[in-house]
């Protein structure tokens, strides 16, 4: 194996790759796909407009574009609060606008080719995926002649790579990734061996790339470390080698503004420019838990989904940078000047490229660009901490390593696939749970007074209409934070719901929608279809009681998570209360 890995590194890290691959073919389409599917199917005229702001948009070019959410007009936006569309604490300047119109472009000819079916749509993923493979081999082997091998296998065997590939709405960052990659390859073919074709193809790459999203984004940190660190010639040569970037760069961002494109409102989503208080505040707890994902500890989801463990995936991520930090330290006098090189540039490239994916919250998905550099120091800390003699701290060190990138990640890309693969059955029974008599929806406002998770915010909604599913007259949502509450009906029409030992914004979709930079007051009054929302009583963490008249426009029909499912549930009598113990939502949330 080891003779196979030296003498064909990326043949073998492909097929290896593809092997992984394999388990997510069986997946169904799940999420935003089908959000997206539903946009489609309105962009080509095949359904009426759908509710729930699920419109397919065209962009300011004329191209699709699946990736512009809350982007409208705001008396459009202050409509789609009123209907239910949006939920009523929706900040009204929200806004998150990501231009990627080759993805779009890609998905509407998938759609074209093989209609609902997935298996169509998760080959053409696999194979930008094993193009990904491909390109992170290039640069590798380039780099790091004697590491490389090692590094590139330890990207693909990443279970942060397995999403991305897996779920179609995540493709944009394969396909913003793949040319953009190539392009540096092409760049560093150029500044190393006189290719000259390169000069061209590396602006050329990273242009491709930005079509695909803002993905591309991160590989501009690897021109600027090779040129900074590693590059042959004067400074003045590499100031000119890397000025192309520097243009492209700058008209993008100014192309980007200029076409509204960025976020707002969004306390998951931070826009730097805009933002830039709260983007580094962002940054200094974000970059710590991708660093500590990367390097192999806590997965940066598990902090997004549980809060409570943000300090411990800090801790966890400082203690692995140091802990890998000094074995290079370590290794340095031993490694040849090749690889020394290498890792000049890799690893500053990899810090550099953290830097877009810290405006959105930390997910293992969002290191295609970062895992690049990262890879390459775990590739040269795991040889060093392998080769003879060894003492039991480097024989441990290398126990450890091993069994965090290769022996751990194995299980992940049969699991998650395997996991994933029942979201739309648990759609199909939430909702047969939730409603039972569905034909009799039409004439009814339906009312959930406790979510669980996103699944039941957006996902159940945009399923039914993706399935010709009888919907109802409306349907929001009162509250989505994973803690218990209290519900008292204070007058035949009117409820009041108390958040126990939180607020409202301990909710992950509260905080989508909503920044807490823009916080509620009491007496703020938001009115909806069917209900009328006042804030009763707010605490640090936001509204912590609410007021809910119920307007008798039509019949409201209340459903909540209850003991692990959504049902209908009856409202109690007045003066009386009831208790919705929180348990975890269909994602496990």
């Amino acid at each position: 194996m080891t003779g196979l890995l030296r003498r064909h590194p990326i043949p073998l890290a492909v097929l290896v790759s593809l092997l992984l691959c394999l388990p997510t073919m069986g997946m169904p389409l799940w999420s935003d796909d089908h959000t997206h599917l539903l946009m489609i199917e309105d962009w080509l005229g095949l359904r009426e407009p759908a509710a729930y702001t699920l419109q397919g948009q065209t962009d300011p070019l004329g191209l699709l574009n699946l990736f512009q959410f809350f982007v409208m007009p705001r008396e459009q936006f202050a409509a789609d609060v009123a209907a239910g569309a949006l939920p009523w604490w929706a900040d009204p300047d929200l806004s998150l606008g990501f231009w990627r119109p080759l993805p779009s472009f890609l998905e509407l000819m998938d759609y074209r080719l093989f209609g609902l079916a997935p298996l169509g749509y998760h080959v053409h993923s696999m194979l930008w995926h094993l193009a990904l493979v491909g390109a992170v081999g290039l640069l590798h082997r380039r780099a790091l002649p004697a590491a490389g091998a090692l590094a590139t296998l330890l990207y693909a065997m990443d279970d942060a790579r397995w999403l991305p590939m897996a779920w179609l709405a995540n493709r944009n960052a394969l396909i913003a990734a793949v040319p953009a990659l190539l392009g540096l390859a092409a760049h560093l073919r150029w500044r190393e061996d006189g290719w000259r074709p390169g000069a061209l193809l590396g602006p050329l790459g990273v242009a491709v790339g930005l079509t695909g999203g803002e993905a591309a984004v991160g590989s501009f940190a690897y021109f600027f470390a090779y040129e900074a660190f590693a590059a042959p010639g004067a400074p003045r040569r590499r100031g000119l080698a890397l000025a192309p970037f520097v243009v492209l760069g700058g008209a993008w961002a100014v192309a980007y503004k200029t076409m509204g494109y960025g976020s707002s409102g969004s306390g998951l989503y931070i826009d730097p420019v805009g933002e830039p208080a709260a983007y580094l505040a962002a940054a200094g707890e974000r970059a710590p838990i991708l660093v500590g994902a990367m390097l192999g500890m806590l997965p940066s989801e598990a902090s997004t989904a549980v809060p409570a463990l943000i300090p411990v995936a800090v801790a966890l991520g400082l203690l692995a940078a140091g802990v890998v930090g000094a074995m290079l330290n370590a290794a340095w006098p031993e490694l040849p000047e090749e690889t020394r090189r290498g890792l000049r540039w890799l690893g500053p490239g990899a810090v550099l490229a953290l830097a877009p994916i810290l405006a959105t919250f930390p997910l293992d998905r969002l290191l295609l660009l970062p895992g690049i550099g990262g890879s390459a120091v775990i590739a040269v800390a795991l040889r060093w901490a392998w080769r003879r003699p060894r003492s039991r701290v480097r024989q441990g060190l290398g126990v450890a390593g091993v069994l965090l990138h290769v022996v751990l990640p194995l299980p992940m890309w049969v699991g998650f696939p395997m996991l994933f693969s029942t979201e739309n059955d648990k759609l199909d029974a939430l909702r047969a749970s939730a409603f039972p008599e569905p034909e009799a929806l039409t004439d009814k406002d339906v009312v959930v007074l406790v979510a669980s998770d996103i699944t039941i915010v957006m996902y159940m909604p945009a399923w039914g209409l993706l399935h010709d599913a009888p919907e109802p007259g409306s349907y929001q949502i009162l509250s989505a934070v994973p803690r218990d509450h209290r519900i008292t009906r204070t007058a035949p029409d009117r409820l009041e719901l108390e958040i126990l030992d939180g607020g409202l914004f301990d909710g992950m979709m509260t905080k989508l929608t909503r920044s807490p930079g823009r916080p509620f007051a009491v007496g703020d009054v938001v009115e909806q279809r069917g209900a009328t929302i006042e804030v009763l009583e707010v605490g640090p963490r936001g509204p912590t009681r609410l007021g809910v008249t119920l307007r008798g426009e039509r019949e409201v029909y209340p459903i909540a998570w209850v003991d692990g499912a959504l049902v209908p549930v009856a409202l109690p009598e007045v003066g009386a209360s009831m208790l919705i113990p929180w348990t975890p939502g269909p994602m496990g949330l």
